[in-house]
């Protein structure tokens, strides 16, 4: 088994083998002691119980032969006292139970899916009924709270612990599964307390963990987090990537929706986890109602997550952040990103976009600055002086760039580069022309990478050259916004990725804008149809 194995929820049979062995399975057990083992004795009674589905339904399931587990905590750590099986109806006996038990533990395999219930035991009621559910799963650092090598970490009650080892101490999570995450006609259970054992002995930590039925809870440090959905992304098929020798793209940015079926709401503070369960960069490009589909009013958020690299699709998990989960998120090259109505002079959240805009640095360390856009505007509607959507310019003029209507044709939109080199002037020139001004929907982006110009309309570039730029372009500093409406509006820079030493021309820069652009269509198109689900 590797470094990220799971941590099971183990079956009778391997738990009893286990429990007499010293806890011997470090994936599942460690630190879950049996009585005689702790030599810790007490006055007994008899102690019968019932399961039953938690939300209790009938829903003609066979709870017979479940597995049943009676604990006590004996110095701050779960004790395993004894075990049994259900009978025909789901009911249990244990005829010897101690009276300061602490809880009993349920463990079934349902439709090929783990079970698991827990109840704690109160000196009133010694018959129980066990809600039993699908289990929970957590995702625990390895270094959360001081944990090191030879520790293990179990949460009190349950038979669920986790093993801190040679080969796992520098994953980013262990994953700790089948976990009781039910009470009665609730689909969540509150951890309240959690146990370190070691060589040294055993510390209780009170906690306040909430964790879903079927749901997984990230711990990682300090920080809480549920993992509240998930999306695959996958790669639009495109000739781009033919060209490539490598056929991966690193630091895509990909655009999420998220519609209100879900059953937890979320913030903005929420969060994205990759694969390997690293947390991901990512930016919120917020709701904001223009008379678009792109921007239909009960669409909350659009979440931008940059991705380490893809080849052909990645799973990224959803996170909801709990107080205090604050500062965990990691900074990534997406350096500005919201929908921006430009046309609607009375907008405060426009005016406070312009104001920042003002105060971007346009060029990142790498010397590389990208931005993107959507927008539905005609032509004809332009004027003269008003046919500017976004440009960054020195205060002389002679330095920068505008995004703007054509000179040359009113149908469509130019970009004009001012590089500040009087011998060899770029004023008069109009790059990448595209005759997207027809009022319908269209993406538009300006990409400089070092002294390299893309321009790309609807996903295609429609112009690539490199450019003799002064070296005071790359100190432009502001951008300012027109008068017209911006989808999506976003600022975002590259690194040496973006084109490999082995390779000689831009293929794989085109490839990424030709991805960026289909997943953000893909995933407009996707999310208008959920929407009109509901």
């Amino acid at each position: 088994m590797t470094g990220r194995e799971t941590t099971k929820f183990v079956t009778l049979a391997l738990l009893m083998a286990t429990l007499f062995s010293a806890c011997g399975d470090k994936d599942s057990m460690a630190g879950v002691l049996t009585e005689t083992e702790s030599g810790q004795t007490a006055s007994t009674d008899t102690l019968s119980g019932h399961i039953h589905n938690y939300d209790y339904s009938s829903d003609e399931s066979d709870y017979s032969q479940a597995r049943i587990f009676l604990t006590k905590v004996v110095n701050g750590r779960t004790l395993v006292v004894d075990s049994t099986t259900t009978d025909d109806n789901g009911d249990f006996t244990f005829v010897s139970a101690p009276t300061d038990a602490y809880s009993i533990v349920a463990n079934l395999e349902h439709n090929d899916t783990t079970w698991a219930g827990m109840t704690r035991l109160t000196p009133e009621n010694r018959y129980n009924s066990i809600a039993i559910g699908p289990a929970g799963t957590i995702l625990l650092s390895p270094r959360y709270n001081g944990l090191s090598v030879g520790d293990t970490l179990c949460i009190t009650g349950t038979l669920s612990c986790a093993a801190i080892t040679e080969e796992n101490k520098d994953e980013e999570y262990i994953t700790i599964t089948g976990i009781p995450a039910n009470h009665d006609g609730y689909t969540y259970t509150t951890i309240t307390q959690i146990e370190i054992a070691n060589e040294s002995g055993v510390k209780s930590i009170p906690v306040e963990w909430e964790l879903y039925s079927e749901g997984t809870l990230v711990v990682k440090d300090s920080v809480l987090a549920k993992v509240i959905g998930e999306e695959v992304i996958s790669l639009p098929e495109m000739n781009e990537m033919d060209s490539l020798e490598d056929k991966t793209l690193d630091s895509l940015i990909v655009p999420i929706f998220f519609n209100t079926e879900r059953t937890v709401s979320y913030t903005h503070d929420d969060g994205f986890m990759g694969p390997d369960g690293s947390l991901l960069p990512w930016a919120n490009a917020y709701e904001h109602s223009i008379d678009t589909s792109r921007f239909v009013d009960n669409i909350k958020s659009v979440f931008f997550v940059t991705v380490p690299s893809i080849s052909k699709s990645i799973t990224i998990k959803k996170l909801y952040g709990a107080p205090g989960s604050i500062d965990i998120y990691p900074e990534g090259r997406i350096r500005f990103v919201r929908n921006f109505n430009g046309s609607d002079s009375l907008n405060v959240r426009a005016s406070t976009i312009r104001d920042r805009f003002k105060e971007l640095n346009v060029f990142s360390d790498d010397s590389s600055f990208a931005i993107g856009f959507w927008i539905s505007q005609d032509g004809s509607e332009l004027t003269e002086d008003n046919n500017v959507l976004v440009s960054s310019l020195s205060s002389d003029g002679k330095l920068g760039f505008e995004i703007r209507q054509c000179e040359s044709e009113k149908t469509a939109l130019c970009t004009k580069i001012y590089n500040g080199i009087d011998s060899i002037s770029t004023a008069e020139k109009e790059f990448g022309k595209a005759k997207i001004l027809d009022g319908t929907e269209h993406y538009y982006s300006l990409v400089i990478h070092k002294k390299h110009l893309d321009i790309s309309a609807d996903g295609k570039s429609i112009h690539s050259t490199d450019l003799k730029l002064s070296d005071d372009f790359y100190g432009l500093k502001g951008f300012v916004l027109g008068d017209y409406d911006l989808g999506q509006l976003i600022v975002y820079s590259f690194g040496n990725f973006i084109r490999k030493e082995s390779e000689k021309n831009w293929n794989r820069l085109k490839a990424w804008q030709r991805a960026f652009y289909e997943l953000q269509k893909n995933a407009k198109e996707t999310t208008f149809e959920r929407y009109q689900k509901i």
